[in-house]
């Protein structure tokens, strides 16, 4: 008997529901075509609002008397949901028996774990939190709302003994500093809402100037991406243009359909410039410095402090006649990786093969460099129909400074960066993401992405410059300054006194030119006006309060001006006091003096035959 259309038929599985035991096997409740709610619930107004993922189990089967067979059979979804929020796939596990968590779980395998993400648990979670709390650095890229990540714990043996996929749905931050010994360093707390609470415990660690060693870490976060190899999905996009007889190519909207929902969320940036900041690696010093030590620094998982940033390139660590160099922030020795480096801070992180070398003499030399936070240039190029591609080129003026280029592109809504590691040599967390090489001397960059960019979307290029710096020559700086004036004038000889912390000055200068002299550094008093100044020998902490005290009496002083008076060759001025006689040391004489640099004019006194000390940027 021929097999008819009204043979082929859809059922239901034991229990159409999303529960743990939802599916089984087939039931003989038939599907019936034209009802509604056969196989999905309606849409509740939540589930509108924060999402939902539904799993159903049904079965396709010939209903006819005949043992007929069914050549090439196959089930298609014909038409997509009128409702553009809504999307409908279709996939088969080829069991009769599987269940609701069988299902689940086959849908998951498509989000595999990627390359570790570049921030670390802060503190330890217990089950059933809600949150996560992360700490990276300033300049690592910010987790997404909907971004999905996969937390895995460590017993103390490195076994494995737990992980949890876990989705993201709000995202706060801030920047904090954070101090180690006597340095000074700054983290971004990153506080991350969850769809699903934690199902078990994950330890933390606390925030470092080093980088944690994924030895040493009890919870490790790792990146996550559809593998869609895992298991074939099926589903159905309508055409946009006309397809002909013979034609090799359709076109459609997207290849892509939502398989698990994500809620557009807003995350709110505090404190932000549009262009985002950048930490700018730039030379600080025109030589480079070198010393030894015999701390046991180096070693397997050991880690080491420079003293300062480190230019790119310029690091070397000579010990047992063996040379450890860096390169693209990796430190090499005879070509073998040995640990990493963070230019910006000088923290070198030793890895697990590092051999280990003890108290024997190491000589460390480098180029210092700082690490200022400045507004980064950007730039974009946009995707069209015309242009998609997997290589882009471009020329960045001004020249991206070594360590601070960033380039994100959007692939099925979704963003993914990659980074500029310090030798031109860009990638990201994961080899998926793409590649990218910059030239420092021309400024092009050659970029192959992972995967085809979205339509209509942008490739942005973030960067740090160093043309705003210039390293300063060598020597002693210009003394603090601490300038005060009196409430009063006609300061009385011999009665000043100066004290802050466990310091103190006094005029007591038998020459009784205002000199003050005492502890904890130098200073000067003009006893017409009650103008002093002090200059500590080390300069107080902020906050600190300078306390004078004084006698006083009439200040019956004369005041002449004088102009017109140009200095000779020699740069002296000449002039005649009007009015005689003086007293020894009364003379006050204030002039204005022009700054050759900065075009700006100030007065200074001179008094008592003592002559203050210049402005750093004045002449």
């Amino acid at each position: 008997m021929t097999i008819i259309a009204s043979d082929l038929r859809f059922f239901q599985s034991e229990r159409m529901t999303d529960e743990s035991d939802g599916g089984g096997r087939m039931s003989g409740v038939e599907i019936a075509t034209g009802n509604t709610n056969g196989v999905f619930d309606d849409i509740s107004d939540v589930d509108r609002a924060a999402g939902d993922c539904s799993i159903r189990k049904i079965y396709a089967t010939v209903t006819s008397d005949s043992a007929d067979k069914y050549l090439d059979a196959g089930v298609v979804v014909m038409k997509p949901p009128a409702d553009p929020n809504a999307s409908v796939l279709m996939f088969s596990t080829g069991s009769f028996y599987d269940e609701h968590d069988d299902l689940r779980s086959k849908v998951e395998s498509s989000i595999v774990r990627g390359a570790m993400y570049s921030g670390y648990l802060w503190g330890d979670h217990s089950t059933g939190q809600r949150a996560i709390t992360i700490w990276q650095r300033v300049t690592g890229e910010l987790p997404g709302a909907g971004r999905r990540m996969e937390l895995v714990a460590f017993d103390e043996t490195r076994k494995q003994t737990n992980s949890q996929t876990i989705w993201l749905t709000k995202i706060t931050e801030a920047v904090t500093t954070r101090t180690e010994g006597e340095i000074e360093f700054l983290v971004r707390r990153v506080t991350c809402e969850l769809a699903e609470a934690l199902r078990g415990e994950f330890i933390g660690t606390e925030p470092s100037l080093f980088d944690p060693g994924p030895i040493t870490l009890k919870t490790r976060i790792y990146e996550t991406r559809y593998n869609a190899g895992a298991f074939p999905v099926y589903g159905v996009q309508l055409l946009t243009g006309v397809a002909a007889t013979g034609e090799y190519s359709i076109e459609v909207d997207s290849l892509y359909a939502p398989l698990i929902p994500t809620a557009f969320t807003e995350t709110a940036i505090p404190d932000a410039t549009p262009g985002g900041d950048s930490l700018a690696i730039v030379q600080s010093a025109s030589t480079a410095v070198s010393y030894t030590t015999t701390a046991d620094v180096v070693g397997p998982n050991k880690s080491l402090f420079a003293g300062s940033g480190v230019l790119p390139g310029s690091f070397s660590l000579v010990v047992s006649g063996a040379s450890i160099t860096d390169l693209g922030g990796v430190l090499f020795a005879a070509g073998v990786e040995r640990g990493t480096i963070n230019y910006s801070t000088g923290a070198c992180q030793f890895n697990s093969g590092c051999p280990s070398y003890g108290t024997t003499s190491k000589t460390i030399s480098f180029t210092p460099a700082a690490a200022p936070l400045r507004v980064e240039d950007t730039a974009s190029q946009v995707v069209t129909v015309e242009n998609r591609g997997f290589v882009w080129v471009i020329t960045l003026l001004p020249v991206p400074a070594p360590n601070t280029l960033r380039i994100s592109y959007r692939v099925n809504n979704s963003w993914y960066q990659i980074n500029d590691t310090g030798n031109g040599q860009l990638s990201g967390a994961d080899s998926s993401y793409g590649s990218a090489t910059l030239d420092f001397t021309t400024g092009t960059v050659v970029l192959q992405t992972g995967e085809l960019p979205d339509v209509d979307s942008e490739i942005i290029y973030a960067w740090g410059t160093a043309v705003n710096y210039i390293t300063m020559p060598s020597g002693s700086l210009s003394p603090a300054i601490v300038k005060g004036q009196c409430a009063n004038a006609g300061i009385i000889k011999g009665s000043v006194v100066v004290t802050w912390g466990t310091n103190e000055l006094k005029d007591n200068d038998p020459d009784n030119l205002g000199k003050l002299q005492g502890t904890g550094g130098h200073g000067l008093i003009d006893y017409i006006q009650g103008k002093w100044y002090v200059i500590p020998d080390v300069i107080p902490e902020m906050g600190t309060e300078f306390d004078i005290t004084y006698e006083y009496g009439d200040a019956k002083y004369i005041q002449q001006t004088i102009t017109g008076s140009l200095p000779d060759t020699n740069g002296n001025v000449n002039f005649v006091l009007t009015t005689t006689p003086i007293q020894e040391g009364s003379i006050v004489i204030e002039a204005p003096v022009k700054s050759q640099e900065l075009s700006s004019e100030y007065f200074e006194s001179f008094s008592n035959g003592t002559t203050p000390p210049a402005e750093t940027n004045e002449e």
